[in-house]
């Protein structure tokens, strides 16, 4: 089992159409903490607003130990199965889920090596240093989701998840590093907040806890640190 069953309020079960790309959204953590991750609930809603898209959510099961193969929350789909995996890492200590979850889940998990799928990370500690899971990573994206996911679906959408074709068409300077850039790459910072990026419902256990809703009141650091 993946995590424990139980009824989730706002869940998206989007049954798409042929054609369409299947995006894992995968958290590296379990599922009480990926559900209180404000930019994971805003991933979940914006890509499965998108037409050509259907994503469901991964977490793990546990945080250290043998780790079963992943399955999605909305359907038990496995991990493999997808075309792309879009993951959300927050904490330095989760650079190691990441790599169990694609052991777990029988995907190789060298970039090098790995034909499918394509795998992209982003958050704090990739904008941070992606350097030390650059080589488990397709595409590490060094900036904000406003700023990058855009143009990363709509290249996906064009291209398909071809990883060759894609690494190529992802220009550093708009945020997007993988084990081929040459020059140096710049963070994408978005420098306002469109609100296609806020949900206003958003997925939570049906039972056990209060009924709510997360809201950005500031973003970064309070002392105005630079990046």
């Amino acid at each position: 089992m993946v995590t424990e069953r139980f009824e989730e309020l706002n869940v998206v079960r989007k049954r798409g159409r042929p054609g369409d790309l299947r995006v894992a959204l995968l958290y590296p953590s379990i599922y009480r903490v990926a559900a209180l991750s404000l930019s994971f609930q805003m991933i979940y809603y914006y890509v499965n607003r998108l037409e050509g898209f259907v994503c469901e959510r991964f977490v793990l099961s546990r945080l250290r130990g043998d780790e079963p193969p992943l399955r999605s929350l909305e359907r038990g789909s496995p991990l493999s199965a997808f075309d792309v995996v879009l993951i959300s890492v927050h904490y330095e200590p989760d650079f190691v889920n990441v790599v169990r979850a694609l052991i777990a889940s029988g995907i190789e998990p060298l970039s090098e090596k790995r034909s499918k799928p394509l795998v992209v990370a982003g958050g704090p500690p990739i904008m941070a240093n992606p350097e030390p899971l650059l080589p488990f990573l397709d595409v590490a994206v060094v900036g904000e989701i406003e700023a990058t996911l855009p143009y990363l679906m709509e290249r996906l959408l064009e291209l398909g998840a071809d990883k060759r074709q894609l690494i190529d068409e992802l220009p550093p300077e708009r945020g997007f590093y993988t084990l081929n850039t040459e020059g140096e790459v710049v963070a994408a910072i978005s420098r306002d907040l469109p609100i296609e990026f806020h949900p206003i419902a958003e997925f939570q256990p049906a039972r056990g806890w209060e009924r709510t809703t997360m809201i950005e009141v500031m973003r970064g650091c309070w002392r105005r640190c630079r990046l």
